[in-house]
């Protein structure tokens, strides 16, 4: 099994095996980490680092993409179907298997997550849900 966990900034890998605890052999994956996301296959680990978000490899903290640079100001949320959210310059994008990012709602304000996995997208008038890999669906909406 491996174990994510975050120590002073650095976002680090421990592989338990049978009868081992030694956290000292933990790997540093990245540095200057502010939020992480793994998929739920656990091959894929997303962070978010001086603004930008990040895919890698979850075993090795290899083969690093930029998934989105500058202004991303939310934490990273991610839904059932391993679709990563974070909000970049007040409008919500998403991405998934370490794709580039694509805007999906404009206006965001803010994101949440619930335990069954869908995560919903806050406007000022409406409420988006992204149970699956589609683009969010309106759910609510003050007019």
């Amino acid at each position: 099994k491996r174990v994510f966990f975050m120590n002073d900034e650095e976002l680090k890998v421990l592989v338990v095996k049978k009868g081992d605890r030694a956290a000292d052999k933990a790997v540093v994956l990245a540095e200057d980490v502010e939020d992480y996301v793994v998929t739920s296959n656990g091959k894929k680990l997303y962070y978010l680092s001086d603004k930008a978000v990040y895919c890698v490899n979850a075993k090795n903290g290899k083969s690093k993409k930029t998934v989105a640079s500058d202004e991303v100001s939310s934490g990273l949320y991610i839904n059932g179907k391993d679709v990563v959210y974070f909000i970049k310059d007040g409008d919500a994008y998403a991405t998934k298997n370490g794709g580039k990012a694509k805007k999906v709602v404009s206006d965001a304000t803010r994101l949440a997550y619930t335990a069954n996995g869908i995560v919903y997208v806050h406007t000022e008038d409406d409420i988006f849900a992204t149970a699956g890999a589609k683009k969010p669906t309106k759910v609510f909406s003050k007019d």
